[in-house]
């Protein structure tokens, strides 16, 4: 009997431990990353994880306005002298593992201008796990 009960606790901690294994295995871990070159600024995401980040949210904020990733173009353009283009993603959009996506790129020929809007912007980007473990990343 007590050969039994040792036998079923083992197997419920050796459960529990393949369960945490199996969610750690495939955590995404986003990270956000600045590029600076001769004439242009680019705001890209890159996960590092071992797993799949399903993407809920995109907020930026520049100069205390707050907007969606989506509304980047219609709010950042009269205010910058540069060139921009925005890859939306879509709710529940999937960034695999190793994968690095360009999410904002402004050009311009004034470095002045690029170096500013690069200095002024926030990210925070919402995501989950294929366990739907949310997470928050802020970066800029």
């Amino acid at each position: 009997m007590l050969v039994a009960l040792c036998a079923l606790v083992a197997t419920i901690l050796e459960s529990r431990a393949s369960r945490r294994h199996d969610r750690l295995s495939v955590k995404p871990d986003l990270n956000i990353h600045r590029e600076f070159a001769n004439d242009s600024a680019t705001v890209s995401i890159q996960n590092g994880g071992l797993g799949p980040a399903l993407i809920d949210q995109i907020t930026l904020t520049f100069e205390k306005d707050e907007f969606s990733i989506e509304d980047a173009l219609t709010v950042l353009s009269p205010k910058l002298n540069v060139h921009l283009q925005v890859t939306t993603l879509t709710r529940q959009y999937s960034i695999l593992s190793g994968e690095k996506i360009a999410v904002l790129n402004a050009t311009g020929s004034d470095k002045l201008a690029l170096a500013e809007f690069l200095n002024l912007l926030r990210i925070s980007l919402d995501y989950h796990s294929i366990y739907n473990e949310k997470t928050t990343v802020c970066g800029l």
